[in-house]
């Protein structure tokens, strides 16, 4: 009942309202934004039909990117963009979670992209299970783009005589060349993508003492600016 009351207050108030969303394409007035940034009209487009359920507490952990509090982003839904948009990733749901101002409701958000904690977030819709589906994080936009795919784990153990449960988190890395999706698991994948780079890639791993299995990420995303260098 209470989603669906959300949906009607939220309804009403976009029909009524300034117009959701501005276009990404072309110039937009500051006006504009700041006309609707602060509006409840914004949640109403953004608004999947979908409350997000909270936790049990029994988890020591909780399964957000970064943090658990509301972050002001930018939210890319059907070529509009919504900025100053409070959010959060939930990486196990794989949902993205907006506040709308004072309201008490975590909104499950339709997003197409966003923008949050520094780092460009895109959707994949699900296609097979040759390619990463759902939210990923962005490390590498160039000729070849690089996702990284979190897996979130549910865990339990016995600590001071009594069960404990958290997540575990896992990556996965995905390249995307030539719309073709290959998962990346060392760096000798690269090699089919870049064969005229290998030896590069082999003397820049050195030269910079990457280390893949340790940090996958701080390896390939350094990696992938030098191989898209003119």
């Amino acid at each position: 009942l209470l989603v669906y009351a959300l949906i009607l207050l939220l309804t009403a108030s976009a029909s009524k309202n300034t117009p959701s969303g501005t276009p990404v394409a072309g110039s937009t007035p500051l006006k504009a934004i700041a006309d609707y940034v602060h509006s409840a009209d914004v949640y109403a487009a953004l608004f999947s039909g979908k409350e997000h359920e909270k936790y049990p507490l029994h988890f020591s952990n909780q399964p957000w990117l970064q943090n658990s509090e509301y972050t002001p982003g930018i939210l890319y839904v059907g070529g509009r963009m919504y900025p100053d948009v409070l959010m959060k990733l939930d990486l196990f749901r794989d949902e993205l979670v907006i506040s709308p101002g004072k309201s008490p409701f975590n909104i499950v958000a339709k997003a197409d992209s966003a923008q949050l904690h520094g780092t460009t977030i895109h959707f994949l819709p699900s296609s097979n299970v040759q390619a990463p589906s759902g939210y990923v994080e962005v490390l590498h936009n160039g000729n070849r783009k690089l996702y990284r795919k979190y897996q979130l784990l549910q865990r339990q153990a016995v600590e001071s005589g009594r069960v404990v449960y958290r997540f575990e988190t896992l990556s996965a890395y995905w390249l995307l060349s030539g719309n073709q999706f290959y998962k990346i698991t060392r760096i000798a994948d690269l090699y089919p993508h870049f064969q005229v780079e290998r030896r590069a890639i082999r003397h820049f791993v050195t030269e910079q003492q990457l280390n893949f299995r340790k940090n996958p990420e701080t390896t390939l995303s350094p990696l992938m600016n030098y191989l898209d260098q003119p």
